[in-house]
């Protein structure tokens, strides 16, 4: 027998195949809900597809919809979001919140993957702000003008309003701490490291005058840099495009401070100490 090209629910499945659906094509999705095994299920829109199926009315939020809409960082593993409205569904892997998402803020999507109802981008990014941690939140934000939104402009409005929603303090707090200039979560996570020591002044994507260099977060007065060491940095053509970088960067007068998940983590302290001692030996040479 063929596998279904469309998701189906178990109780449409079982009249036609029996109960032994994992033989006939389908994998299961959710308690309920099959989808066919050749489906990309970590395409979101695959997912919001299925879910519409067993749910026609459920709008998908949070995580779920911004990567559907485009945005560049997603975690690599979030649960299935949506809007039920009043209805009230508990299924493993799905988060499903009795609440509705204002018509303004609801968009259908379409393409081969299927279709699906989702929030807007600002307001997937508003659900993502109010929940979870509020470093994850600024991170999810500063990433915004690649979903064609400005978070001041279209976010906060939705943290104001006088609707009763759980966590729009944490999303206006998360707005203070934005800054857009930011390339990757872990610029963000390396910003607010620096902030939570009290190490202020630094501007992020700083370009290095006469050199062909943008500085990951800077203080321009002092030409003191920080900027993050992903992993993609351990490949040996890229270390050693970074210390001619450096090298070049030293010799222009910048003093770098090259860091590590490891060093604003698990050291933060003595990273901190390290990055301090630098801008205090700068400003006194001022």
């Amino acid at each position: 027998m063929r596998p279904d090209p469309t998701p189906r629910r178990t109780r449409d499945l079982v009249p036609e195949r029996g109960t032994r659906l994992h033989s006939s094509g389908l994998v299961r999705l959710h308690r309920g809900l099959w989808t066919p095994r050749t489906a990309d299920h970590t395409d979101p829109l695959v997912r919001i597809a299925a879910v519409s199926t067993l749910y026609p009315g459920a709008v998908a939020t949070g995580w779920l919809a911004a990567d559907a809409l485009g945005h560049p960082f997603p975690p690599r593993g979030y649960p299935d979001e949506f809007a039920c409205g009043t209805a009230r569904v508990r299924r493993p892997g799905m988060v499903a919140r009795q609440y509705s998402i204002p018509p303004e803020h609801v968009c259908h999507l379409s393409g081969r993957a299927g279709q699906g109802l989702s929030a807007s981008p600002a307001w997937a990014l508003f659900d993502v702000a109010r929940r979870g941690a509020l470093v994850d939140a600024v991170a999810a934000l500063d990433a915004a003008p690649a979903m064609n939104v400005d978070p001041e402009r279209d976010i906060r409005p939705l943290a104001q309003t006088a609707r009763r929603l759980p966590g729009k303090r944490q999303v206006l707090t998360a707005l203070d701490l934005c800054d857009t200039g930011s390339e990757s979560p872990w610029e963000t996570r390396t910003r607010l490291f620096l902030i939570d020591h009290g190490l202020t002044g630094f501007e992020t994507q700083v370009p290095a005058p006469g050199l062909p260099y943008r500085l990951d977060l800077a203080r321009r007065d002092i030409q003191v840099a920080v900027e993050y060491d992903g992993e993609h940095h351990r490949d040996p053509a890229q270390h050693a495009r970074d210390l001619t970088r450096w090298n070049r960067l030293r010799r222009a007068g910048w003093l770098v401070f090259p860091v590590t998940t490891s060093m604003i983590t698990r050291n933060a302290g003595d990273t901190a100490s390290d990055i301090r001692a630098g801008v205090r030996e700068r400003e006194r040479r001022r």
